[in-house]
């Protein structure tokens, strides 16, 4: 049976390996090591909740079998339960003490549990292990992912890939590595390959969905057409099971809000505000967190909440169970498709009324999920029939409050200097080759000009260089750039009073660092885009009193940047101004946006109580028009 089990689940037959391995414990039900093949193949399909059972019924039937402990420490590292992995391998490496892999995986879930100071000396113990095998490799280009060293994360998943050119997590794995090194069509090639081999692997479909947002040439249609196909793949058999929440529309309403960003977090700057100022008079606020590792951050969260839930260790069926018994009336997604989010939760329906909002405002793809939370400009009328949810219109499509201890806003730098610095404080992945050109456009335009970029990539010396060769090979001199890596997020602030102009990358715009930039004073162009991800920046501006700081297209992009840069008195008078702006308008009115909030929670929970009582909570497909 082992045999038959590798080499079908090898060559990606994933659907005759489960029937393979059902078939095989079915005729023999005390067969640890069959009961153990079929708990890792549920695993890896990611139904870890029947995977985990058929695993702890393998131990059952065996004590002593070290391939169990094995296999479920990896699912409960994946699960986020870095403790119960821990003790997994440690039970797994008393019985089979000479592998490596096990080792491996033992410090991996260490450096993974405990992140601190002595983290890099961890990573660098790790890598002085032999990794041979394709799974040791895997391992291995992990670990140089974490200390940033991306090239040779990459050579090591190749190394892996050689070995086992059908391994889908390698090809997963190096999609990642190449993502962080801003390589994304290549990213999204080998995320491609991964499901061509694995199509259920829903992690690495949501990958795909998030790298495409980075990606030229794709808009709203394709954007949502991806994301249903990802609804359809993954959606589990059986139908949807109706709710017994009391119809009543005056009622105090259960909010469940469901994240692994309950943390220092980008994504917390955004929903953070709302939850802590929502009226606990009309509202009972369960947080359900996938944080492992908390932070002073996660304990403000935690005292917000009338209900603290972990989700860490728990499957999607498992979670889904414990927020119908917890009644939520209205359950709302912080995540979308990004990394930790809990889609496969959300699919399951387990609340009446679900909404995907601010966390990562681009839609599902679930026909499960009713409502989207955004704005006229974020979603045109014209594309909101292509959306699986209803959009619904908030006055901007997130807020983003001060943050504590905020510096006061510099001076404007070209008013000392005389040479104006254009700046962008985004992820070096969003800055495309089509942002590179018109960014060296602009350069080339306004000659005595200069370019800051920041972001943790640049902390790597080759990333600094493929940059700076980008910019060369358009004829822009190295010394017109700068480029800044990993500060703390006090000197990140800081770091705005050396920019005059903000540049926003596209098609994926910014977001908190665009309303970082606002609130230290610093003015953003942006460019109208044909997606979510593309008009987020507008979406912004707009809200923030900015429209005028919009662009049509590339052109008009470069006439609003050079046209500033030459007024510079302009610029001084403007940059005091613009945190009253942001302070007074829809995005940076924290208190006004949760009102806003709280009343939208209030009419969609109204719309649900007047509708007819039906058990089918499935929607049909959304109507898919050009654009």
């Amino acid at each position: 049976m082992q045999a038959l089990y590798g080499g079908r689940y090898r060559s990606g037959r994933h659907g005759e390996t489960l029937a393979a391995c059902r078939r095989a414990v079915a005729l023999d039900p005390g067969n640890a090591d069959d009961r153990c093949n079929l708990g890792e193949i549920l695993v890896r399909l990611e139904r870890r909740g029947d995977g985990l059972r058929h695993l702890a019924e393998a131990l059952a039937l065996d004590p002593q079998f070290g391939e169990v402990f094995h296999k479920i420490g990896v699912s409960r590292q994946v699960l986020g339960d870095f403790d119960g992995a821990l003790v997994c391998y440690s039970r797994a490496l008393a019985l089979l003490p000479a592998s490596s892999e096990l080792q491996l995986l033992r410090l991996s879930a260490i450096i993974a549990a405990g992140p601190g100071q002595d983290t890099p000396a961890r990573y660098r113990q790790l890598l002085a292990m032999p990794a041979r095998t394709p799974e040791e490799l895997l391992v291995r280009g992990s670990a140089l992912d974490g200390l940033g060293r991306h090239a040779e994360a990459i050579a090591s998943q190749c190394k892996a890939l050689a070995l086992k050119p059908d391994a889908f997590d390698s090809w997963h794995h190096r999609a990642g590595s190449l993502a962080m090194m801003g390589r994304l069509s290549e990213a999204v090639r080998d995320v491609r390959r991964t499901l061509a081999i694995s199509p259920d692997y829903g992690s690495a479909h949501s990958n795909l969905i998030f790298w495409l947002d980075f990606m030229p040439g794709f808009d709203f249609a394709a954007h949502q057409a991806e994301r249903r196909r990802w609804a359809r793949r993954h959606r589990p058999a059986g139908p949807p099971q109706a709710h017994a929440n009391s119809r009543d529309p005056q009622r105090m309403l259960r909010l469940g809000y469901v994240s692994s960003d309950f943390k220092r977090h980008s994504a917390a700057d955004i929903f953070g505000p709302v939850i802590r100022r929502h009226d606990r008079n009309r509202f009972e606020l369960y947080l359900y967190s996938g944080v492992y590792r908390e932070d002073e951050r996660t304990h403000s969260f935690r005292a917000a909440a009338t209900v603290w839930r972990s989700t860490l260790g728990m499957s999607a069926e498992a979670l889904a169970a414990r927020i119908r018994a917890d009644a939520i009336d209205i359950l709302i997604d912080l995540s979308g498709h990004t990394g930790g989010n809990h889609l496969p939760t959300f699919v399951r329906k387990p609340a009446p009324v679900q909404v995907t909002a601010w966390g990562h405002g681009t839609g599902t793809g679930l026909p499960e999920m009713d409502w989207f939370f955004a704005d006229p400009v974020l979603v045109p009328p014209e594309a909101r029939p292509l959306f699986a949810e209803q959009v619904y219109d908030l006055p901007c499509f997130i807020t983003c409050e001060l943050p504590e201890g905020m510096p006061p806003v510099e001076p404007l730098p070209a008013a000392t200097t005389g040479q104006v610095t254009f700046g962008c404080f985004n992820r070096a992945s969003k800055m495309t080759a089509a942002t590179l050109e018109v960014w060296a456009r602009l350069l080339a335009q306004v000659p005595p000009t200069r370019l800051l970029l920041k972001d943790r990539t640049f902390d790597d010396a080759g990333a600094r260089r493929r940059f700076a060769d980008a910019f060369a090979s358009r004829g822009v001199a190295p010394e017109r750039l700068r480029f800044l890596g990993t500060t703390s997020r006090g000197d990140h602030l800081v770091a705005h009073g050396q920019v005059d102009i903000a540049l926003d990358p596209f098609p994926a715009n910014g977001g908190v660092s665009t309303c970082e930039a606002l609130i230290m004073g610093v003015p953003v162009v942006g460019l109208l885009g044909r997606s979510a991800p593309s008009r987020s920046g507008a979406s912004l501006l707009s809200a923030a009193g900015c429209a005028d700081w919009v662009a049509r297209d590339a052109d008009e992009y470069i006439r609003i940047a050079a046209s500033w840069a030459g007024r510079i008195d302009a610029l001084s008078r403007l940059r005091p101004a613009l945190r009253r702006r942001y302070l007074a308008s829809p995005v940076g009115d924290a208190p006004t946006y949760t009102r806003a909030a709280e009343a939208a929670f209030r009419d969609i929970w109204r719309r649900w109580c007047a509708a007819p009582i039906s058990t089918v909570a499935r929607r049909p497909e959304p109507a898919r028009p050009v654009l």
